[in-house]
């Protein structure tokens, strides 16, 4: 679903269709709405097999897909109907989400020593996940508040760090990780 709304909205934007913030709107939904809750659903099912250990909880994995889930669904409004206030409320469901997938696949991981190259390549996506997702929660709150103003580190280089975790930390590694397993 999200792919699919994501490109909508994308094709939309480039068609000059669709309002407010439609690049964020669009490089969130398929980023996170599809690549990134494609690849928690993959470490929550395929962890446990690779690493021969049950999943911690199955509870928790439910729950951080509905909170990352909801919680995009309020960043894409937000930006689209450029309700700047619903960007942090909504950020902070996805870092809980986030959170969550860490908690539970961390602790997953934990049961499962030594760790092979998939494992750890894993564990440093999931260390991914935790880092850039308090970034993206600032850039949330810089929307309604003056947090940028002053501050030693600018706007831009909160995004620059927020984009370059998310794709090169949580996203490339997971794919590496997999490869390593894959390939075999």
């Amino acid at each position: 679903a999200f792919l699919l709304v994501g490109t909508g909205v994308g094709i939309g934007d480039a068609l000059g269709l669709v309002p407010g913030l439609a690049r964020l709107a669009h490089l969130h939904l398929l980023l996170v709405g599809f690549v990134c809750l494609t690849i928690a659903g993959a470490m929550t099912q395929f962890v446990p097999v690779w690493s021969g250990t049950a999943l911690h909880s199955r509870r928790l994995a439910r729950a951080q897909l509905w909170l990352v889930g909801g919680g995009l669904l309020g960043l894409a409004a937000g930006f689209l109907t450029d309700r700047q206030a619903v960007l942090p409320p909504a950020g902070a469901f996805v870092l809980l989400g986030f959170w969550t997938l860490a908690y539970n696949v961390g602790r997953t991981l934990a049961a499962a020593r030594p760790l092979d190259v998939t494992e750890r390549h894993f564990a440093v996506a999931l260390g991914c996940f935790v880092a850039l997702t308090p970034l993206g929660l600032l850039l949330a709150v810089g929307f309604v508040s003056r947090v940028f103003d002053s501050p030693p580190v600018t706007r831009g280089g909160v995004v620059g760090a927020h984009a370059t975790l998310a794709v090169f930390g949580a996203v490339l590694t997971t794919v590496y990780g997999a490869l390593y397993q894959l390939g075999t």
